[in-house]
């Protein structure tokens, strides 16, 4: 999970001022470069099943693996959004977890 850390720096006049230091984490590349996998990996530690959409498979697989362990429902729908398939495809895995209570769309 990527972390967020402030520290407190100064500028050219002296004065504090906050930088954003982001830490990268030891996992897969997915993880370290994706808002949409961190953001997924938190709402899986508060207990959201998910479906998770992204046009890689290989990487979507690797994430969801990761994800389970916090024993929550994953399933994974490859595929672009912009086709009517893959947005049915969607549809049809988030009413098999019992309906949609948030949708994220991260691009």
């Amino acid at each position: 999970m990527a972390r967020l850390a402030l520290r407190p720096n100064t500028n050219q006049a002296g004065r504090a001022k906050t930088t954003h230091t982001h830490a990268r984490p030891a996992q897969s590349p997915v993880a370290r470069a994706s808002v949409g996998a961190t953001l997924a990996r938190l709402l899986a530690r508060r207990h959201f099943d998910l479906v998770l959409n992204a046009r890689g498979r290989p990487d979507l697989e690797r994430l969801a693996s990761d994800i389970r362990v916090e024993g929550v429902a994953v399933i994974t729908r490859d595929g672009d959004v912009a086709e009517a398939t893959t947005r049915d495809a969607l549809i049809d895995a988030a009413a098999g977890l019992g309906g949609l209570d948030l949708l994220v769309n991260n691009a």
